[in-house]
C-alpha cells in the first residue's frame, strides 16, 4: 500500500505530465502529439509517461481518473450492504463536493478536456472507456456486495454512470454563465432531477 506522500508524489507527477499534454494537445490536436513530444514538454523520458499513462490520450484525462479513484474508495468505505442506491448517491455527492473545493487545476482541466473532445474523437473515446471501466467495476461491487441480480446491478451501475457524465458536461456547459454557473454538486443535483422527472414518464410507459 502506498503513503500518502507517495500518492501526493504520484498526483503531482501525472498533473505535470497531463498540463504538458494539454498545451500540446490545443497546440497541435491529438493526432499529431507524439509521446515523446509530450515527455519532453514535461522534461521527462517516454519511459516515465509510460509509468504513469497507458495511452498517449490518457495523459489528458487525469482529472477524470482522480475523480474515479475517490469515488471508488468512497463507495468502498460506504458500504453497499444496505440501501446501495442511497450510499452511491452519497458518495458520489461527497466526492463531487470534494473537487469542487479542492482547487483550480481539476476544473481547469475538466473545461480543458471539455472544450477538445468535441474535434478530438481520441479524448472522446477515451473518456468513454474510462466511463465504462468504471461502470463495470460499479457493476461488480453491487452484484457481490449488495447482492443484486446482474441485469439490476448492472442497470444500476450505467444509471450512476450516465449520470455522472451529464453532471460533469452540464458543469461544463453552464459554469462560465453570468451568475457563476453551477459547482460540481449542484451540476449532478440538476442532472438527478431532471432523470427522476424522466423515471416517472418511463415507469408509466412500462408499466
Amino acid at each position: 500500500m502506498t503513503s500518502p506522500l507517495q500518492q501526493r508524489r504520484r498526483r503531482d507527477a501525472e498533473r505535470e505530465i497531463t498540463e504538458a499534454a494539454l498545451t500540446l494537445f490545443e497546440e497541435r490536436g491529438v493526432q499529431a502529439t507524439t509521446v515523446e513530444d509530450i515527455a519532453n514538454a514535461a522534461d521527462i523520458s517516454v519511459r516515465t509517461v509510460f509509468r504513469y499513462f497507458g495511452r498517449k490520450e490518457d495523459t489528458a484525462l487525469v482529472a477524470h481518473a482522480e475523480m474515479r479513484r475517490a469515488l471508488r474508495d468512497a463507495v468502498t468505505a460506504a458500504g453497499l450492504e444496505r440501501d446501495p442506491l442511497l450510499r452511491i448517491e452519497r458518495a458520489y455527492v461527497g466526492v463531487l463536493q470534494e473537487f469542487d473545493e479542492a482547487g483550480s487545476f481539476v476544473l481547469t482541466a475538466l473545461e480543458r478536456v471539455d472544450r477538445l473532445k468535441h474535434s478530438e474523437p481520441m479524448l472522446l473515446q477515451a473518456g468513454l472507456r474510462v466511463d465504462a471501466e468504471q461502470c463495470a467495476w460499479l457493476a461488480e461491487q453491487l452484484t457481490e456486495n449488495a447482492m443484486l441480480e446482474p441485469l439490476q446491478a448492472a442497470l444500476l451501475a450505467e444509471t450512476m454512470s450516465l449520470l455522472f457524465r451529464q453532471a460533469l458536461q452540464y458543469w461544463a456547459d453552464h459554469h462560465h454563465s453570468p451568475d457563476g454557473g453551477p459547482t460540481l454538486v449542484e451540476s449532478f443535483t440538476a442532472v438527478g432531477m431532471e432523470f427522476s422527472r424522466l423515471g416517472s414518464v418511463l415507469s408509466e410507459t412500462f408499466r
